[in-house]
């Protein structure tokens, strides 16, 4: 539902209860789970890459909050912005992040390599 990472683990822990309360909102108390939540957040927040990649399960409050929480943490650890990708033909996506106010980068293209490739590539 949620995966995201960072460049450094330096408080995981102070994540996990944002990412418990989108869960409650997009589950309900049936399913969320606090325990799980901070799991979640120590074993795939923090990946071994660069920058910020998040998926919201919902756009809704819980994905605001989740992305303003985000945003403290950042700003916690002396970070100057924030930076995502959304799928061009992800109105949905598109349209959350233009409500909470981000910019479009308009003169940036996504580049990555992942798997195989990352291997290829390095030897």
């Amino acid at each position: 539902m949620i995966a995201a990472g960072l460049t450094t683990s330096a408080g995981a822990s102070a994540l996990a209860e944002p990412f418990y309360q989108t869960d409650l909102r997009y589950f309900g108390s049936g399913r969320a789970d606090s325990l799980a939540s901070a799991r979640h957040v120590a074993a795939k927040l923090f990946q071994p890459h660069c920058g910020l990649h998040l998926m919201l399960a919902e756009r809704d409050g819980g994905g605001k909050d989740l992305m303003k929480a985000l945003a403290r943490h950042a700003l916690r650890y002396d970070c100057r912005r924030m930076d995502w990708t959304a799928e061009q033909g992800n109105a949905a996506a598109v349209d959350f992040y233009r409500r909470l106010g981000a910019d479009i980068v308009e003169d940036k293209i996504y580049y990555h390599f992942a798997g195989e490739a990352l291997k290829a590539f390095a030897a």
